[in-house]
């Protein structure tokens, strides 16, 4: 790199450092508490936020590890993922980087996560799941600043991207607040509290409250078409469970029914229709509701993993859409929830015996008004969110890319020259090499 400070060198990843691959004990060997003459077993999982901590017995056959120690994932989606502060044997799934004592460990750890390295690591032939090698690594640039710069850049690095951790965990907060906040809307505006003053000012009494069990609201409440869906963009758009959330519904989120003659018009759905999740991975995406809006004249169906319920009055749909998304018609779900092979799902009587606390049709009205309104500046600041965590997730890699590009702190002409620094390093590298022993020939020995 032509536009490098001048007292900084380049070479090649393994020309000064060395890479070691991990060791896989057998999980015959495995125990999960500690126990004097085991090892702690580092695998990716442990430098994340749910480690399963594993332990083999000590043989002196593992690779293993110090808290200062670099480690690099090398298989899959941890590709690339640079992990200290641990120490222990590292498993096949993480390689050690090793360099001489003349790299300060702290700038190696940082040129590694930056993309001067992670963007060749990437583009390597080799498959992710087979992960890389020594030999990967052999033409991958390594930059060299002054010893005492390299000490400089890290400390600075610590300094800023502190600050920039810290500024991510606020922003991380964020979205637990929303919530928070929205469900508080929700939970306010189906007890009454969220309209009791438009009650005062409009001579309403919270006596016109009706508690109605939903299925005196509707005509009809089923389930779906138990039809297997395609991907074939042919047929008829069905929706996924997976469309479904609280207040809202994808439309991009379908599949297919191919036989189109065998489809049932009956499961057609139409603008006010309520869809319900039934079934689902997760209890918290199983009662799920929203109000169906924007259909055309397109027909698109739901599965037998929704339930659909047509509404009496449709004037109704969207303050129900509001209820059916509190606390407190969750809760009434998570009580009837039941488990059955890795799936949480209710069945059609917890939605059609769900009691419903019903105000009047004007107070429907503004209590939607007033919901859509508070719904609407939390959407604001959502969004404000995702863009400042977008800035500052790609803050990172921009400080990175300045701090090896050499302006990140100045450059001192009282530093040895990084060229120096190399030599010296290949010097060493070269003397610490084994002599191998001359072979002798036949010839030779007579």
């Amino acid at each position: 790199m032509s536009n490098l400070p001048a007292s900084w060198s380049q070479t090649k990843f393994t020309d000064i450092l060395d890479v070691h691959g991990g060791t896989q004990p057998p999980k015959s060997e495995f125990i999960f508490e500690t126990k004097d003459g085991y090892i702690r077993l580092l695998q990716i999982r442990d430098f994340g936020g749910k480690p399963v901590p594993t332990y083999i017995p000590v043989n002196g056959k593992w690779r293993t590890c110090s808290k200062k120690d670099i480690l690099i994932g090398r298989y899959g989606a941890s590709l690339g993922r640079i992990c200290t502060g641990m120490e222990g044997a590292y498993n096949v799934a993480l390689a050690k980087v090793v360099g001489p004592k003349q790299i300060d460990s702290v700038f190696l750890k940082y040129f590694l996560r930056s993309n001067n390295f992670q963007d060749p690591l990437r583009l390597l032939s080799r498959s992710a799941q087979n992960g890389f090698n020594k030999r990967d690594l052999a033409e991958f640039d390594l930059l060299i600043p002054p010893e005492h710069e390299q000490i400089r850049i890290a400390n600075k690095l610590d300094s800023l991207l502190a600050k920039v951790d810290a500024a991510q965990a606020r922003l991380e907060k964020i979205p637990t607040l929303l919530k928070r906040f929205r469900q508080s809307v929700l939970a306010a505006a189906t007890s009454g509290e969220l309209t009791r003053e438009w009650r005062e000012e409009n001579n309403e009494s919270f006596e016109a409250w009706k508690a109605i069990q939903f299925s005196g609201l509707t005509t009809s409440i089923r389930s779906g078409s138990g039809d297997k869906p395609s991907d074939n963009p042919e047929g008829i758009p069905v929706l996924r469970s997976s469309a479904v959330r609280d207040m809202k519904i994808d439309f991009t989120d379908v599949r297919f029914f191919e036989n189109t003659k065998e489809v049932n018009a009956r499961n057609n759905l139409e603008n006010g229709d309520l869809l319900f999740t039934r079934l689902s991975g997760s209890p918290d995406y199983v009662g799920n509701c929203a109000v169906v809006s924007g259909i055309t004249d397109k027909v698109v169906q739901y599965p037998d993993r929704l339930f659909c319920a047509k509404v009496k009055d449709q004037r109704t749909t969207s303050y129900l859409e509001i209820f059916f998304s509190s606390k407190q018609f969750k809760s009434h779900i998570s009580r009837n929830i039941k488990s059955s092979a890795g799936h949480q799902r209710i069945t059609l009587d917890p939605i059609k015996n769900a009691e419903v606390n019903i105000p009047t049709l004007e107070e429907q009205k503004e209590i939607v008004r007033r919901v859509e309104s508070l719904f609407a500046l939390a959407n604001a600041v959502e969004k404000q969110y995702r863009e400042a965590k977008q800035r500052t997730d790609r803050l990172t890699q921009s400080l990175l890319a300045k701090a090896f590009r050499g302006e990140l702190v100045p450059q001192d002409p009282n530093d040895e020259p990084a060229a120096e620094l190399l030599n010296r390093i290949q010097a060493n590298r070269e003397a610490q090499q084994p002599v191998k022993p001359v072979r002798k020939t036949k010839r030779a020995a007579k």
